[in-house]
């Protein structure tokens, strides 16, 4: 797909042709670049619009005559979207692209934090000596202000313990107190800011990997327990750290990742 990409931003977008953009739509729907799997039906639909907003705009602006968008179509037995892990190329993306969301997604990542959570983190809750974040509270977001109360089972209130990779990329940024994550004008998230700061920081990761990253915040955490079930961590040790309060959630994702593991070792034969 990149290398489609690549021919088409050295053409005139006048000389674009609709077939084109198609081919581009149907490589996504057969491999999205972030997981490496068929893309959803949701993630064409959006894939799309987009494209059809961005050539209605050129058309309205008189740069070319007739939009090559117009007619674009989602494939035909695309799956329905549900959560996903990432694969090794986005992870090593967020790891690398520098924003300031990319502290949120560490510790969603590394930690499997819940969006609300992650938002009412604070540094007091870390605990760099014993390498611990303590998980009490979570931020809900009903009506774009947030109001901080406890997690919504008392499994959600837990510790987690922080790999070596995550204290490193803490550590330069710590403070004795506050917020770990505040919106741009300062203060706690709102569902708007996060919103905002998101759709940023997913544009600032599709400039570095040079294709389009898109992934909601709760893949992260998907991620992270799909990681503890590739290092072997027992399902209900997993479900502990990621705070469900029953083990058939985390052994539905665990099936989900062996899945994929006995896909990827029969690949290899």
């Amino acid at each position: 797909m990149s290398q489609r990409l690549a021919s088409l931003y050295a053409k005139p977008v006048r000389e674009i042709e609709r077939s084109e953009l198609q081919l581009i739509v149907d490589s996504v729907a057969c491999c999205n670049p972030i997981t490496g799997k068929p893309a959803s039906k949701k993630l064409l639909k959006e894939l799309v619009s987009g494209l059809k907003r961005l050539f209605r705009y050129i058309e309205e602006e008189g740069a070319i005559l007739k939009s090559p968008a117009s007619r674009l179509t989602v494939p035909s037995g695309a799956p329905e979207a549900k959560r996903s892990s990432l694969g090794d190329d986005a992870v090593a993306l967020i790891e690398e692209v520098s924003h300031r969301m990319q502290i949120a997604a560490m510790l969603m990542l590394y930690c499997g934090l819940r969006r609300g959570e992650m938002v009412a983190l604070r540094w007091e809750d870390i605990n760099f000596a014993m390498e611990m974040i303590s998980i009490g509270k979570a931020a809900a977001m009903p009506s774009n202000q947030p109001s901080v109360k406890l997690p919504k089972s008392k499994a959600g209130i837990r510790s987690v313990y922080m790999p070596d990779r995550l204290v490193d990329f803490l550590l330069p940024k710590a403070k004795p107190y506050g917020l770990v994550l505040e919106k741009a004008s300062g203060g706690m998230m709102t569902a708007s800011a996060w919103k905002r700061g998101w759709d940023s920081y997913l544009l600032a990761l599709s400039k570095a990997a040079g294709y389009p990253v898109s992934f909601t915040a709760h893949w992260l955490r998907h991620t992270y327990i799909s990681m503890l079930a590739s290092k072997g961590v027992h399902p209900t040790v997993a479900a502990a750290l990621a705070g469900h309060a029953s083990a058939s959630v985390t052994l539905g994702v665990y099936t989900h990742a062996l899945e994929t593991d006995k896909q990827m070792a029969a690949k290899k034969l």
